[in-house]
């Protein structure tokens, strides 16, 4: 087995390609056997490591699968960093049985202390956008919705500017503070 961490659209790894020496019979395939980590061995001390939960894949009989990640897994994995940050950081390991070829032989496991890295990499240089946001002045909560998984740390309220109007000629009001939680993972 080798595996490509992908994009779809503006997602990085939101793709998995995964290519068997033989063809398999995707109807046997369990997503569940699959576990991303950030190094070949788990065993090491700061490993990260995250078990697919599901996965989306469209042909029957193929040696190379495209395996689509759901959005679930997609947010957990990029919460879980270092895991799946870069080339260095991405490994997959597998149990055996996962898959069969088209004479009902198991997949060999590719077991957690000698995973596999990845062959290819994709970098993430879409940055997220704003999509949408909604403020309930009885709670106090404003609710900012993005186009991806953003890092909490990241956050800096006095980069956030709310506005009368649409063209920031009226009056404006910079936040200052506030407390995060996460909604939507």
């Amino acid at each position: 087995v080798s595996f490509s961490y992908k994009t779809v659209g503006d997602r990085p790894g939101i793709v998995m390609l995964l290519q068997f020496s033989q063809v398999i019979n995707t109807r046997t395939l369990n997503p569940l056997a699959f576990t991303l980590q950030s190094v070949a061995n788990n065993a090491t001390a700061g490993s990260r490591v995250f078990a697919l939960t599901s996965g989306i894949f469209t042909t029957t009989l193929t040696s190379v699968l495209q395996f689509n990640i759901t959005d679930a897994d997609y947010a957990a994995i990029t919460a879980n960093s270092p895991l799946a940050t870069n080339a260095n950081t991405t490994f997959i390991s597998v149990l055996g049985g996962a898959v069969q070829d088209i004479l009902n032989y198991s997949l060999v496991a590719i077991p957690t202390t000698r995973a596999l890295p990845v062959t290819e990499y994709f970098v993430d240089i879409i940055p997220p956008v704003l999509q949408s946001f909604t403020l309930n002045r009885n709670l106090n909560v404003l609710v900012i919705t993005f186009s991806k998984v953003v890092k909490l740390s990241t956050y800096n309220a006095s980069q956030f500017t709310l506005q009368s109007n649409f063209n920031g000629t009226a009056a404006a009001y910079s936040l200052t503070g506030g407390s995060l939680s996460v909604q939507g993972m």
